[in-house]
């Protein structure tokens, strides 16, 4: 199984807090309305070991362009504005909320 389809597999199950798919693993009371700590943590750990950060975590630089991935599942260049003192990216998303993750862009190839 490739890291993305374990990451939308564990998205899936993570919401069935309390069922039979819990395993009681005495984490139960960070559990909530958005499922299961355990597996939120693992896809977070997943995600950001391909690479992506975490914007409760970590923002990024103001002003550098960066890909980020929102909550409608769509991968952006999005640039952290500059001009106010709340993490909102230049397009009016909000960083957290809006924005799941991000990351720095690649290097671009030497073009000759």
């Amino acid at each position: 199984m490739k890291t993305d389809e374990l990451i939308m597999a564990l998205q899936k199950l993570k919401v069935q807090t309390g069922s039979l798919a819990c395993i009681g693993c005495k984490h139960e009371d960070t559990c909530g309305v958005h499922g299961c700590a355990l597996i939120r943590e693992a896809v977070t750990q997943l995600i950001e070991q391909n690479g992506w950060v975490n914007p409760k975590e970590r923002l990024p630089e103001r002003g550098v362009p960066v890909l980020t991935y929102n909550k409608w599942g769509r991968a952006r260049v999005e640039t952290l504005r500059t001009w106010d003192e709340q993490p909102y990216f230049v397009g009016g998303l909000k960083a957290g909320t809006d924005v799941l993750f991000w990351r720095p862009l690649p290097q671009l190839p030497e073009v000759q």
